[in-house]
C-alpha cells in the first residue's frame, strides 16, 4: 500500500532514525541494566500514528471520497498533538 513512499528520502531516513533510537535505548539496557527511556518507544509509536494515517489517507484517494475518511481524520487530529512529544524528550537526555 505504502509502496510509492518508501523511495521518498525523507521516509527513509525517518524510519531509519526511529530504527536507529530504538537500538540507542536497547545498547543502554544492555550497559546499564535499567530500562531508563523506555517511555521514548512509546512516544514514537504515538507520533507514528498522525503520520501513518496522513499517509493512507493521501495513498488510497477512495478514503477522500468515502465515509471512513471522517474517522481516520478524527483518529489522526485525536494523536496529532502526540507528535511534538517527541522534541520535548530531548530535555531527559542532558
Amino acid at each position: 500500500m505504502f509502496h510509492k513512499y518508501r523511495e521518498i528520502p525523507a521516509i527513509r531516513l525517518l524510519l531509519l532514525l526511529n530504527i536507529f533510537a530504538v537500538l540507542l535505548v536497547l545498547v543502554r539496557y544492555y550497559i546499564t541494566g535499567g530500562p531508563t527511556y523506555f517511555f521514548l518507544w512509546w512516544n514514537l509509536f504515538l507520533a507514528a500514528i498522525p503520520f501513518g494515517l496522513a499517509l493512507l489517507i493521501a495513498e488510497n484517494k477512495s478514503l477522500q471520497k468515502n465515509t471512513i475518511f471522517i474517522p481516520l481524520g478524527i483518529v489522526w487530529l485525536l494523536f496529532l498533538p502526540n507528535a511534538p512529544y517527541l522534541i520535548t524528550d530531548l530535555l531527559h537526555l542532558s
